[in-house]
């Protein structure tokens, strides 16, 4: 599996989870949530069981998350559709959904290899920030 199949299978287990977390506080169907997004019920089934294979556009991210909002009656971030959430986000500026959805059609137009380097470095990025969050605390020594 190559990077770009790694990133839409990992986008795609992201939506899952969300779609599996949400199902009971008001999504309920796919069925509930494809209409009303505006997006057809065959379509999200196969994003959700990776039968279909072209990545999502900008814009489906975005008719997913209005829907989810609606029917979850709470604003839903594209960042939660796609699973990319931050450790110790507090000290990062939000995204606008403009910011993001320009952000993911920036990206889907890269050539692959300029996709692979990128997905490199975010994954290196990620992982020192997941590490930093989970690295036990040493004590120190000077104080005491």
């Amino acid at each position: 599996m190559n990077l770009e199949e790694q990133d839409r299978e990992r986008r795609r287990e992201a939506l899952r989870a969300f779609f599996a977390k949400n199902k009971p506080l008001g999504l309920k169907s796919v069925n509930r949530w494809a209409a009303q997004s505006g997006i057809g019920e065959a379509t999200l089934r196969q994003i959700l069981d990776g039968t279909r294979s072209k990545n999502m556009r900008a814009d489906t991210y975005e008719k997913l998350a209005r829907g989810a909002a609606e029917l979850l009656s709470r604003e839903v971030t594209l960042s939660e559709l796609v699973g990319s959430t931050v450790e110790n986000s507090a000290s990062a500026p939000a995204l606008s959904r403009s910011d993001a959805e320009e952000l993911i059609a920036i990206y889907e137009a890269l050539d692959p290899a300029r996709k692979a380097r990128l997905h490199a470095d975010a994954l290196d990025l990620l992982t020192a920030q997941r590490a930093r969050a989970h690295a036990p605390k040493v004590p120190d020594d000077s104080q005491g």
